[in-house]
């Protein structure tokens, strides 16, 4: 999988660390593109 053009796509400009708080913002951007 291409990352960077699938965040470019869901708008996602947040953090890349693996935490749980950017697990819950990818969701949000990924529901609402």
């Amino acid at each position: 999988m291409r990352i960077d053009p699938y965040l470019d796509r869901i708008e996602y400009h947040g953090s890349r660390e693996p935490t749980t708080e950017t697990l819950r913002q990818l969701h949000r951007a990924h529901m609402l593109a």
